[in-house]
């Protein structure tokens, strides 16, 4: 798990190695079990913003994964640089963010408040990752 840093340091900052992704405009290839977890996965559509591998085909069809990606159309990389451009607050830090203008500070409480009023059923993901395999 990666903590965020300190709010001395100057802004922007990004909270996690996605989040760097994220703020680079690289369309992320996520490998990742089935049950896995992202940051605001019950807000952002994760199959959007970029492409999903299991753990056993990246070790075991490479090959087929890297001809998946290089069949992604221009638009659909565009679609996902794009994607990511609007996500990208959700993910980075700053000093001068506040509820009215947020930054991953305040998505962050937002998301656990959430998970603190409400059932486990408004914590559903946004997405299904089988939806975005390669």
């Amino acid at each position: 798990t990666h903590l965020p840093r300190p709010l001395e340091s100057p802004p922007p900052r990004c909270s996690t190695r996605s989040g760097l992704l994220l703020q680079g405009g690289c369309v992320p290839v996520f490998v990742f079990d089935q049950g896995s977890r992202f940051p605001y996965d019950t807000v952002l559509d994760y199959c959007q913003l970029g492409v999903f591998v299991t753990p056993r085909r990246a070790e075991t069809r490479l090959s087929e994964v890297l001809d998946a990606l290089e069949r992604l159309t221009p638009a659909q990389v565009e679609a996902k640089r794009v994607a990511l451009r609007r996500a990208r607050h959700r993910f980075v830090f700053r000093n001068d963010s506040s509820f009215a203008h947020p930054s991953a500070a305040e998505h962050t409480y937002e998301q656990v408040c959430a998970a603190l009023r409400g059932p486990a059923s408004t914590l559903k993901r946004a997405w299904r990752m089988d939806q975005c395999e390669v």
